[in-house]
Parts: C-alpha cells; sequence; structure tokens
C-alpha cells in the first residue's frame, strides 16, 4: 500500500494468484476509483515514480518480472524479465529515470524506466566466504552508492551505483532484509533479533539497535527524515506493533497496537500526519 505524491489517492494490491490487483482508493472516502487485474504469485512491492504518473510494480505476474504501470487512470504500459531468480527489491531514483533492482540470485539490474528495459546485470560479489542472497536496496542521498542487505550474512554491502561493484560492507551481526536511508543515517531491521539497526552510512558505524519486538518486518521514514516507523509482526499470530523512532536521538518515543497489520506507509505531505495501514482481518 502507497499514497500518492498528492495524498489524494492510495494505491494497494489486493488477492493473491490469478485473482491479484492493483487498485486506487480516494483517501477521502475509500471509494475504489480503478482496478487493474494483476496476478500475483508471491511477494510483490510497489514503488510510485517521482512524477505521480507512473509507479513500478516487482513480482507481478511473475515473481521475475516488473510491471510499469500508468496510474490515473491504472494501466499496464509495459512487463519486463527484471531476475533471472525473485526480485528481492528495487531502489528508484529521484528522477525516477533509473531503477535498481536487486535478485535473490545475487545479481543486480540497472533499468531505465523511461525506454523501459534492462540496460546491464551485474553479479553481487561480496567475498569469498559465501552467498549474500541479496534483500531489498536503498540509495544513498547523493545516489552514488546502492546499498544491498546481505540477509545470509548479516551484512550491508556498499555499491559504486555506476560499476555496480562491491566497495565495502559493514557488519549489522544479523540478517537485514532491507534498508531505508534518511540523509547520511540509515535503518535495518534485524528480525532475528527483534531490532532495528540504525547506522551512520558515512562512518560506516552501527549507532544504536532500537528494540522493537517482537519481529521487525517494516521501515518507512517521515519525510524530513527526523522520524522512523517500525511494523512489528508476530510469528505466532496476527498481532502487531507499530513503533516511532526519533533519529535525532536515537531513541524510541512511541508505540501502539496495530491490530493485524501487514504494511504501513508514510503519508508523503505535511499536512496531514496520519499513518494508514491494511489490517489481515
Amino acid at each position: 500500500m502507497l499514497a500518492s505524491t498528492d495524498g489524494q489517492t492510495l494505491l494497494l494490491t489486493v488477492g493473491a494468484g490469478p485473482d491479484g490487483a492493483l487498485m486506487r482508493l480516494r483517501t477521502s472516502d475509500g471509494v475504489v476509483l480503478d482496478r487493474l487485474p494483476m496476478p500475483v504469485p508471491g511477494r510483490v512491492g510497489l514503488t510510485v515514480l517521482p512524477d505521480g504518473r507512473f509507479g513500478v510494480v516487482t513480482g507481478a505476474g511473475s515473481e521475475r518480472d516488473l510491471w510499469v504501470v500508468r496510474l490515473h487512470p491504472l494501466e499496464r504500459v509495459r512487463e519486463l524479465r527484471a531476475c533471472e531468480e525473485a526480485i528481492a527489491g528495487i531502489a528508484v531514483m529521484r528522477h525516477g529515470d533509473r531503477a535498481f533492482v536487486t535478485c535473490r540470485g545475487d545479481a543486480v539490474a540497472e533499468v531505465d524506466v523511461a525506454s523501459r528495459r534492462v540496460v546491464r546485470t551485474a553479479a553481487l560479489r561480496v567475498d569469498a566466504a559465501g552467498p549474500c542472497v541479496a534483500g531489498s536496496p536503498a540509495l544513498s542521498r547523493n545516489e552514488t552508492i546502492l546499498f544491498v542487505p546481505c540477509t545470509a550474512r548479516g551484512l550491508l554491502a556498499y555499491l559504486d551505483r555506476s560499476t555496480l561493484t562491491v566497495i565495502d560492507t559493514l557488519s549489522l551481526g544479523g540478517g537485514p532484509p532491507s534498508v531505508v536511508v534518511a540523509g547520511s543515517l540509515a535503518l535495518a531491521p534485524l528480525p532475528a533479533e527483534g531490532v532495528v539497526a540504525l547506522l551512520d552510512l558515512p562512518r560506516r558505524e552501527v549507532l544504536a539497535r532500537l528494540a522493537a519486538p517482537p519481529v521487525p518486518a517494516q521501515v518507512v521514514t517521515d519525510g524530513a527524515g527526523r522520524a522512523a516507523y517500525v511494523l512489528s509482526r508476530s510469528t505466532q499470530s496476527r498481532s502487531a506493533m507499530l513503533y516511532r523512532m526519533d533519529l535525532t536521538t536515537a531513541d524510541v518515543v512511541g508505540s501502539a497496537e496495530a491490530g493485524g497489520a501487514l504494511h504501513i506507509a508514510a503519508w508523503p505531505t505535511d499536512r496531514t500526519p496520519v499513518m494508514r495501514w491494511l489490517g489481515g482481518d
């Protein structure tokens, strides 16, 4: 689930298997404005491009494919094979012209969003100690570094965005499935430890491990980059917790029960500080 860039509509994926769909809802009253049938074989990711007119859906149709979709009205523009194995995640440059896709088979694909084609694919080689098993990536503030979490190694790999080669790593001690960048800082959930690691990216240092029990699953930041919100889900029940973290002080400053929440999204404007979640009931 994501809010549109103007905050007027919500975009969300619903259903599973051949009956899945991408839907657009009006935030004021929940009316469904549009629906695009979309086979959903597994995990799906949704990214709205900066222009607000197009989006990228990963894992639609096939876990190896991505769709470029027009958002008003909902329409599939192009489908392309990004990975030879399942897509792990995607990071889009701020102008929306390029995207970087991580693949479970330890590869990184660069996609030209404008021409809707894969420009190149590079193998993800961290060292000789073993496979990385890439998670969902993120770009640095100046977009020169691509950060890729290695779920099997407990590492965050620093890749030169222009060459897609590993130039450094940071040990986190746990297997991060994703990383979220907020300026010079980053947050990486460590599900096995029940914490979120707060990282200083330029200094390649773990600043703090913030408790977010039971199992931190997703992190989002506000537009100013001063606060982060963490969704933590129980593996034994359908309950979830929502945490607010102050990035300026590295403290957990609030928490609330989140029912059966599956996903969270930060509001895209500073006029309506609202968190919305899609429940599992």
